[in-house]
């Protein structure tokens, strides 16, 4: 069976996004194995996953963004500096957050008349999208139906910005052509306030090492010390379900080109693609459960990569 692989035109449009990695797409790597790096960046960004239940941002300069029905519907607004955005899944089936910077004068109208020619030629309208598409934001990793991820950027520009989701129902038809294609806008005085940290996920090139006491509740500074791009995103697997089980049959539902929601789990968010030299402030709110974690950037070959691993919240 073919695999996908990183340079594929949707992942290049992914990253250039801030979503580069997204969970379901690598992990069709696991799905294939059942069945058969970048410059160096000092940005750091501030990131807050939680449960559907608990507490908003962590700061007052925030958007929320619901996904009611194949749409996204914005409330608040974000100043430019450090902002949160929440990605609140009220629909039934998983959606993802692909943010990107839109040149100037480019409508909503544009980027999906561009989608529908392809993938590339919707790249052509974002700002700084080279090869790799715009460095990552930090914006919230895959969210499941009934979960809740927040994400702090330290750094947003003022701008306009396309939000997107690629991800595509059980008849390979993607969101993005039934509504999830918005724009919002950056704009005003820079804000500075921050978050804070109760313990460190350290992600680099061999591993993904987790605080000793880490319970799935507080906020943690998750911090990239490797020398290529890694990500930490959380799935909430059923009971008897391990994290390889979940990503093989999300990896097969991808490569079919149907909905990536599947028995076994449900994706929870985290932190999206973190070039080497960011960080991100995860906060997590997590029910009682089992949990895989996992940096789909990594996800170079049929095996899960050395940075996963897998937790029980009691």
């Amino acid at each position: 069976m073919n695999q996908p692989t990183s340079t594929t035109p949707r992942r290049r449009l992914r990253r250039g996004s801030a979503i580069a990695a997204s969970f379901a797409t690598v992990l069709a790597l696991a799905g294939c194995s059942s069945s058969s790096k970048s410059d160096e960046s000092k940005d750091t960004t501030a990131t807050t996953a939680a449960s559907a239940d608990s507490g908003g941002a962590p700061i007052d300069n925030a958007l929320t963004i619901t996904t009611p029905d194949m749409e996204y519907d914005v409330s608040g607004s974000l100043r430019p500096g450090v902002g949160a955005i929440t990605m609140d899944n009220t629909d039934d089936v998983t959606h993802m957050l692909a943010f990107a910077q839109v040149k100037d004068g480019v409508t909503t109208d544009q980027v999906t008349a561009a989608l529908d020619k392809s993938e590339e030629e919707a790249g052509k309208l974002f700002v700084d999208s080279g090869p790799e598409g715009p460095a990552p934001l930090g914006t919230p990793a895959l969210v499941g139906p009934g979960q809740r991820s927040t994400v702090t950027a330290l750094d947003l520009k003022p701008g306009t910005y396309a939000m997107i989701c690629f991800l595509t129902d059980d008849q390979g038809e993607p969101h993005w052509k039934m509504g999830m294609v918005k724009e919002v806008e950056i704009s005003g005085d820079t804000a500075t306030e921050k978050p804070e940290s109760d313990g460190t996920i350290t992600l680099n090139d061999d591993a993904i090492t987790m605080p000793d006491d880490f319970n799935g509740s507080g906020t943690f500074l998750v911090t990239n010390t490797g020398k290529n791009p890694h990500a930490f995103s959380v799935a909430k697997l059923d009971a008897g379900t391990s994290l390889a089980t979940f990503a093989g049959a999300v990896g097969q539902t991808e490569q079919a080109g149907k909905s990536i929601d599947v028995d076994g789990g449900v994706l929870a968010g985290g932190v999206d693609a973190l070039l080497p030299g960011q960080s991100a402030y995860l906060t997590l709110d997590l029910e009682p459960g089992h949990y895989g974690y996992i940096s789909p950037e990594d996800m170079n070959s049929p095996e899960l990569p050395p940075q996963h691993g897998e937790f029980d919240v009691g």
